[in-house]
């Protein structure tokens, strides 16, 4: 019984606490979020030494598609990793919009981000205010 929740919540489905306002009014600080890891995959550990200063290795499981425009995704803080590379903080986790995927631009001009969509043979312009 106990591996069966251990599996689900590694492969399956887990649960985040929103740490901070930046989501807000949509995600509230404290708010919890149940992710569906199935949609672009689970995050698999490759070793299990999870003491301060061990370089987490790990990749991703194959998913059902990749991450869309206006997708919530919830990931691992980012830090700077020994080897040039970027590390991750254990179980101190991030939610954020999409507003950007491969292809796409997105700059800031005053107080609205512009977003240039490739879409297929048409390019499609949006603003929004941050």
């Amino acid at each position: 019984m106990i591996g069966m929740y251990f599996g689900c919540r590694v492969y399956i489905v887990d649960q985040f606490v929103i740490p901070t306002s930046l989501m807000e009014p949509t995600l509230i600080t404290g708010d919890r979020v149940v992710v569906n890891k199935l949609i672009v995959g689970a995050h698999i550990y490759d070793n299990f030494d999870f003491r301060e200063g061990v370089p987490m290795k790990s990749h991703r499981a194959w998913g059902l598609r990749k991450i869309k425009h206006n997708d919530i995704v919830v990931f691992n803080y980012p830090i700077n990793g020994k080897d040039g590379g970027i590390g991750f903080k254990l179980n101190y986790v991030y939610g954020k919009r999409c507003i950007g995927i491969p292809g796409d631009s997105v700059y800031v001009e005053d107080v609205f981000f512009i977003l240039i969509l490739m879409s297929e043979d048409l390019w499609i312009w949006s603003s929004s205010k941050l």
